[in-house]
């Protein structure tokens, strides 16, 4: 997803995407996320002749919240922490 369409992103109650330099993550229940995949897609095509999408998931039943966890861990290590 371009940043430009950040926009469509807000899942409202839904899973909350992360925006970075070149790609959007989204950890969610699967329903949930596709629901947002969706909404993006459609938004994004409004206007365009085409919308390109590359989706890539790593499905680990039993985990949760590995993304943002991932991300507290980088920044702790990033001021000195443990």
């Amino acid at each position: 997803m371009r940043r430009a369409d950040e926009r469509c992103l807000d899942a409202g109650d839904g899973p909350s995407p992360r925006s970075e330099a070149q790609v959007t993550d989204i950890e969610g229940e699967w329903d949930e996320v596709m629901d947002v995949v969706k909404r993006v897609v459609e938004a994004a095509g409004e206007g365009a002749p085409r919308v390109g999408l590359v989706l890539e998931a790593d499905i680990r039943p039993g985990y949760e919240g590995r993304l943002g966890a991932t991300v507290e861990r980088v920044e702790q290590r990033r001021k000195g922490g443990a």
